[in-house]
């Protein structure tokens, strides 16, 4: 969904974007459903403000065993969407502060909403998902999970190399 910044009003806009509209893992299968609301309206005649937040559930591999595991996602976000100016594509290191973070450099005449989306989405996910924080994991042996049965191939290590290091360990 793109919005034509010429468009954009100083009255407040709102929409509400279902997970059937767009798809924020199109490289992953992954079952994603959420609600995502956002409201857009222009500052000044420099400027547009978009403020919204989204809430989720998706459902993901666990990282340790693979087992589906159903997560929650949330998250608000708002930027000043402003005309980038000559400074911005100067060469060389500046500084990036607090409040520049979330300024968005409009270089197109329109803002892609579902770009934000994603990118907002992305900034939600944990780093990790496990399906119990005691997971166990599988066997990089035989494949068992760990959570379900004992595996004895660890018992089974005997021609391993190290194995020499466990008899000085006696």
């Amino acid at each position: 969904m793109k919005l034509v910044v010429e468009k954009i009003t100083g009255e407040h806009n709102h929409y509400t974007i279902g997970s059937e509209d767009w798809v924020p893992f199109p490289e992953r299968s992954v079952d994603f459903s959420a609600r995502l609301t956002i409201t857009v309206y222009r500052q000044t005649d420099e400027s547009v403000v978009l403020e919204g937040m989204f809430e989720g559930d998706w459902t993901v591999s666990c990282d340790r065993c693979g087992e589906p595991v159903q997560h929650g996602l949330s998250g608000d976000f708002s930027y000043q969407g402003i005309s980038p100016g000559e400074t911005v594509f100067e060469t060389g290191e500046k500084e990036v502060l607090a409040e520049d973070v979330n300024i968005l450099y409009l270089e197109e005449p329109f803002i892609d909403l579902f770009e934000i989306l994603q990118e907002q989405v992305y900034l939600a996910l944990p780093v990790r998902v496990l399906c119990s924080e005691d997971c166990k994991g599988i066997c990089p042996q035989c494949g068992v999970t760990l959570n379900d049965a004992d595996c004895r191939c660890l018992s089974d290590r005997a021609d391993s190399p190290f194995a020499v290091l466990k008899k000085i360990c006696k």
